[in-house]
């Protein structure tokens, strides 16, 4: 639904410490994968996936680990349009997932910083 959260995601600095740490306080599982060049982590509880980690690259210098929250929106074309008018900033451009949709990283007028993501039509 438009304008709600829809997924979670951690940048890590240090990947098995931040794996092992939200295991053991929030009893998630984890399950590690290559994702193109990189490799993503899933956490799962009770078998549902509710986010994901990944390791901050060297391009992102001294940005600090941190958990970044996406909304869903139901047209990430005009909700990054409406980004800029509203004097917020793009981070990071619409970018494709395969078999997932459209994401995007923003920053709002005051500074905050999160996510858009366009999920792609789910085949029931």
């Amino acid at each position: 639904e438009h304008g709600s959260f829809s997924w979670f995601e951690y940048g890590a600095k240090n990947r098995e410490a931040a794996i092992k740490f939200f295991e053991e306080v929030m009893g998630w599982e984890s399950q590690t994968n290559p994702m193109g060049e990189m490799l993503y982590t899933l956490f799962m509880k009770d078998g549902e996936m509710i986010a994901g980690l990944y390791d901050l690259p060297e391009s992102m210098g001294d940005v600090p680990a941190h958990w970044l929250p996406y909304f869903e929106v139901a047209n990430i074309d005009n909700s990054l349009a409406i980004v800029v008018e509203q004097d917020g900033k793009i981070l990071m451009p619409k970018m494709d997932v395969e078999n997932v949709g459209h994401f995007a990283v923003i920053q709002d007028s005051a500074g905050a910083v999160c996510g858009l993501l366009q999920s792609k039509p789910m085949d029931c």
